[in-house]
């Protein structure tokens, strides 16, 4: 995993998180693909895991041209800073946790040719859990991982 620092200043994340405050189409987020596990996770384990909002899939849905604008800055600027340099974007997902809410291990895609980024809007009690290992959400920061590991 690479950790790259300084992607965009705290102004323009305070524009971003204004922007999803106001944004229609969040959705419980629970990292299974079942919806009886997804029901099982939610009602019988007791584990909620947040919001997600999906502004961009590389099947031409996008529900906010603002937030998918932001979302190609963040990209270009991760690019930039890494060595990634042929990319095809699959998904953009903005993800919303509330105090003891935790993610589902899982991975983004099976090949292993395939990224994933998180970037923190926010400084946060949260994190990414990569590998056994915690890394808090620290704002401006996005952590880049082959996206055949498992997370959350």
């Amino acid at each position: 995993m690479v950790i790259l620092e300084n992607i965009l200043d705290k102004k323009t994340n305070k524009e971003i998180i204004k922007e999803l405050l106001a944004s229609a189409g969040w959705f419980i987020a629970i990292d299974v693909k079942d919806y009886s596990e997804k029901y099982n996770f939610l009602f019988n384990k007791k584990i909620h895991s947040g919001f997600s909002l999906t502004t961009f899939s590389e099947n031409g849905y996008i529900v906010n041209k603002k937030l998918t604008q932001y979302a190609n800055t963040i990209i270009q600027i991760v690019l930039n800073k890494s060595n990634l340099k042929k990319v095809k974007l699959k998904r953009v997902m903005w993800n919303y946790y509330m105090k003891d809410q935790n993610g589902v291990l899982h991975s983004d895609h099976n090949d292993v040719n395939y990224w994933s980024f998180v970037y923190a809007l926010n400084t946060t009690d949260g994190g990414l859990e990569f590998n056994n290992n915690f890394f808090p959400d620290i704002e401006s920061e996005a952590k880049l991982f082959k996206s055949n590991i498992s997370h959350r």
